[in-house]
């Protein structure tokens, strides 16, 4: 077959190294961006002498995501296990039909692959929702000790209400 010398031909789909390029490029900008806003934060606060303050927040922040993510994840990959467990051998069922055609549930180690990185993904975000409500358990653990004032109401004190109470 031959070509004709003015058809041009155009490649739509880029080369896969570039668009991996692109994506390091992104990772980078982002990190350095925050490594900034992280820097001219503590540049701040350490002006005005308040850097154990900037210090407390970044690791209660850092706690905060930790546990939360790890503990969500390891809680809800023990229980999607359980689940699998309990499910027994499930290729021998057909368990949904398509047009009277019988469908198959996936093999055992699809399904727990699927759970541990289900799990993961869940534990990431629990963990960022947790990090983002550092001042609330950081209230919490620095409460002072109940006294003084108490509701006529319900009989609580004051502390109770301004630091227990936001964390439930």
């Amino acid at each position: 077959m031959r070509r004709n010398p003015r058809e041009v031909i155009v490649d739509v789909n880029p080369p896969r190294s570039s668009l991996k390029y692109l994506v390091a490029l992104f990772v980078v900008f982002v990190s350095l961006s925050a490594a900034v806003r992280l820097y001219i934060d503590q540049l701040w606060f350490e002006s005005l002498g308040f850097e154990s303050v900037y210090w407390y927040g970044i690791s209660a922040q850092a706690v905060g995501f930790a546990l939360s993510s790890v503990l969500t994840a390891a809680v809800l990959w023990v229980i999607l296990r359980m689940i699998i467990a309990a499910g027994g051998d499930t290729r021998r069922w057909s368990f949904l039909q398509i047009q009277g055609r019988p469908i198959s549930a996936p093999p055992p180690e699809t399904i727990k692959r699927v759970a541990l990185v289900g799990a993961i993904v869940v534990g990431l975000v629990t963990g960022v929702i947790f990090s983002y409500q550092w001042e609330t358990y950081a209230l919490y653990v620095n409460q002072p000790e109940p006294g003084g004032v108490t509701d006529p109401v319900f009989g609580r004190s004051l502390e109770w209400y301004l630091f227990s109470l936001p964390l439930l």
